[in-house]
């Protein structure tokens, strides 16, 4: 039980450190230059360095109690900035409320796979929802 505890602990003040990142990075870049949303699952995308990309998922945690997490992409082309839920806010073109966005910059020229998984509370935790995209830089 201990274990279990501290596993969602440790998620949690991840979570809450992701959330103070990505507020630090939309101070500097208000609005991405390029977004992806789920209609993009499976797709490609480009950007030009320096240009920032948002992937703006639907998230309804509060039902399935099952979070978004970024997968580790190739730093040297995407840094990864960080990711925040609204829990209030639709998702584009959508009239469901729940938004999880993942923030990169582009830093230099490449393609790289983005990949994020929707994970559930269980332990341990089990994948209910995957989504890539593969980001050209140029």
């Amino acid at each position: 039980m201990t274990a279990s505890l501290g596993v969602h602990r440790r998620r949690l003040s991840a979570t809450l450190l992701a959330l103070a990142v990505l507020g630090g990075a939309a101070c500097s870049s208000p609005q991405p230059d390029v977004t992806v949303t789920d209609s993009g699952n499976g797709g490609r995308v480009s950007v030009s360095v320096g240009q920032v990309l948002d992937i703006v998922l639907h998230d309804n945690y509060s039902t399935s109690k099952a979070q978004w997490r970024s997968e580790p992409a190739q730093d040297d082309i995407l840094n990864y900035l960080g990711s925040k839920y609204e829990p209030d806010k639709p998702p584009p073109g959508s009239t469901d409320v729940g938004v999880f966005t993942a923030r990169y910059k582009a830093v230099k020229r490449g393609t790289v796979s983005v990949a994020l998984v929707q994970e559930d509370n269980a332990t341990p935790p089990r994948v209910v929802n995957h989504f890539s995209v593969d980001v050209t830089v140029s």
